[in-house]
């Protein structure tokens, strides 16, 4: 009787499953410091609107990344641009949006053209939260100028009131509008180090030029320029550049964020 009572009593006390270990919570990732901008981009037209758009702002947000660009042009959609800025805003990352560049044959289209394109996007937006709206990138690069700068100028005085807006700063058709925008762009055709990058909050540093396109995909190198970044507190995006190659470069993404 004893027995069988003290089995009862330990049947009770024991029965079910054994419990399972809870699962370590996977850390929070560390956004870049002092408020900067830091992130990664495969930015041509022919390729980002094939993208996953989820998978990228995944990967992103899991590295601490708060910053990528698209390219519209003729090839990017106004539907698809505002598709993919809601999958960002969803994770806080913030787009920097280029509606022309300024060596495409875009800019041969007419002003009204131009025109009708921001109206739609900004209408689309429904506001400039998270994003960075650059008219026209490497202004001076092919196309008629005053077009060119007509574009600018409208974009300039009609963007949403308070809204983050950005030139290519070394760009001749860009200069008169300096004055007028958030941020200074510059490509860098070199790797971007602490030693060579633009101090203050006032820069974008890229890699939208020749033998810096992505750097290679490079860990030594990326590194390089997010150090540098963070030390000369400037903004850095890791531009691509593949063409009509809707791949996510995880590996890149990866890189970006481990020093922060």
């Amino acid at each position: 009787m004893w027995t069988k009572l003290w089995n009862w009593i330990k049947n009770l006390f024991s029965s079910g499953s054994t419990p399972k270990p809870v699962p370590t919570p996977k850390p929070r990732p560390t956004l870049p410091p002092n408020g900067l901008l830091i992130g990664y981009g495969n930015i041509w037209p022919s390729s980002w609107p094939q993208m996953h758009f989820g998978d990228l702002a995944d990967r992103m947000q899991e590295n601490g990344l708060n910053f990528t660009q698209i390219e519209l042009d003729e090839l990017g959609t106004v539907d698809k641009a505002v598709e993919f800025v809601n999958t960002m805003r969803k994770r806080g990352i913030t787009t920097q949006i280029v509606q022309e560049n300024g060596n495409a044959p875009v800019v041969k289209k007419p002003v009204q053209y131009f025109k009708d394109k921001f109206d739609d996007l900004k209408r689309k937006l429904g506001s400039a939260d998270l994003v960075v709206y650059q008219p026209i990138s490497e202004a001076g690069e092919a196309g008629d100028k005053d077009r060119v700068m007509a574009c600018i100028d409208y974009a300039l005085d009609n963007w949403f009131a308070g809204g983050q807006t950005c030139l290519s700063a070394k760009f001749k058709w860009s200069q008169p509008f300096l004055s007028r925008v958030t941020y200074h762009e510059w490509h860098f055709c070199v790797d971007p180090t602490a030693a060579n990058m633009f101090k203050g909050k006032k820069y974008i540093v890229n890699t939208d030029c020749g033998k810096s396109l992505g750097l290679g995909h490079n860990e030594k190198r990326i590194r390089a320029a997010v150090q540098g970044a963070i030390k000369n507190n400037c903004h850095f995006l890791l531009y691509d550049g593949r063409v009509s190659d809707p791949r996510i470069s995880y590996e890149s993404i990866f890189y970006l964020g481990m020093d922060f």
